[in-house]
């Protein structure tokens, strides 16, 4: 639940963020650069975060990071310069990077490794429904209200998330809840111990990234291109919001019973092939039928993220690990976006999901050949 409140509170503001900077009066470039600002704070405290866990206890660092997210909130509602939400913006980047890292490693510490799969797949599904709920919510309160009432009411969703944890956390089975710092050739042993499943989920998760910002860009523009107006895209990609949703319980069965391997390789699968026979697609119900393949394979990759880089974290010093592994997969996020434009650019419309198939495929065939299962049911 506070994970739920948390996410649909960020999420109401994550859509409406460039809008609101523009009326505060930023540039397209400053704008650009608020945007960006939470992804850059997030991606550079990875690594400073996950030497703090190792410091510190999880309960303390999980209220430190919504204290953060809390504080960071009500001061983007307040402030009156684009400079100022830039800040904020960046300042809300560093404290979701130690809510999240902390709360990874409170699973990796306190979930039997055979049900993971499970709890952190259903994450996702939170995350996903989060995406529903937020902008609806958000761009219902902007136009009731205005900006100011959408942060305040997310300011209190942060609230509540505090709250809960300090009631609930505290009163269940004895839990680990911190884990010290090893020396950083210890983290070294284990990344050459593990180096060719490390490798390829490095790998997978580089190219599902890849495929899931290239979705967000490509289908929208292949849209507009065959005639789908901007209202029935919007139900369109909210009925592929909730296909995705369908799908989180089974990912996290198939990633506890079958092995991670068997539900990043289909989700890759999948999702390529949608971007395959995209450019065949020349009305509404072809359309949907290749959004739907991807969806499909993003709503198998839930929580795949989290279960790899959870599992493949040394027993010791998981959070200094699993920093390390939020700034490969914050970057490689990051970086996405800047990829598919130059695709994109160097190719015309109808090839540039072509030439995304292709690079999904591609990575596919190199999880099947050099990952291993990863089952621990």
């Amino acid at each position: 639940m506070p994970t739920l409140l948390v996410e649909i509170g960020l999420r109401m503001s994550v859509t409406f963020i460039a809008l609101y900077s523009l009326e505060l009066g930023a540039t397209i470039f400053m704008s650009g650069l608020i945007v960006m600002s939470k992804s850059l704070g997030a991606m550079i405290f990875n690594l400073p975060a996950g030497f703090i866990i190792g410091r510190w206890k999880s309960l303390p660092l999980m209220i430190a990071g919504l204290t953060g997210i809390l504080l960071s909130t009500l001061m983007r509602g307040l402030i009156s310069t684009p400079f100022m939400l830039l800040i904020a913006s960046f300042f809300l980047g560093i404290s979701a990077t130690i809510w999240d890292l902390t709360r990874l490693t409170y699973i990796r510490n306190n979930i039997p490794i055979q049900y993971r799969g499970r709890v952190l797949s259903g994450m996702g599904g939170l995350f996903r429904l989060s995406r529903i709920i937020g902008p609806i919510a958000g761009g219902f309160l902007i136009t009731m209200k205005g900006y100011s009432l959408m942060f305040f009411l997310q300011a209190c969703f942060v609230l509540l998330a505090i709250a809960l944890i300090l009631i609930l956390l505290p009163r269940g089975r004895k839990i680990v809840t911190t884990s010290a710092n090893e020396p950083l050739s210890y983290l070294k042993e284990h990344i050459s111990r593990n180096r060719r499943n490390i490798t390829a989920a490095i790998v997978g998760i580089i190219g599902i990234s890849m495929l899931r910002v290239a979705r967000d860009f490509i289908l929208p523009l292949w849209a507009d291109s065959i005639g789908i107006t901007i209202s029935v895209l919007g139900i369109v990609t909210s009925i592929g919001a909730l296909v995705e949703l369908m799908f989180f319980y089974p990912a996290g069965w198939i990633m506890d019973n079958k092995g991670r391997k068997w539900t990043l390789f289909p989700a890759s699968v999948l999702m390529a092939a949608g971007f395959l026979i995209l450019p065949l697609t020349a009305t509404l119900s072809g359309f949907m039928v290749a959004m739907v393949l991807i969806n499909i394979g993003n709503g198998l990759g839930s929580g795949i993220n989290m279960t790899l880089g959870t599992d493949l974290a040394p027993q010791k010093s998981p959070g200094q690990f699993l920093g390390l592994w939020r700034f490969f997969s914050d970057g490689a996020m990051a970086a996405g976006p800047v990829l598919i434009g130059a695709i994109s650019k160097g190719f015309t419309l109808s090839t540039s999901p072509v030439v995304i198939g292709i690079f999904g495929i591609g990575t596919a065939a190199f999880l099947l050949k050099y990952m291993d299962h990863m089952k621990h049911s």
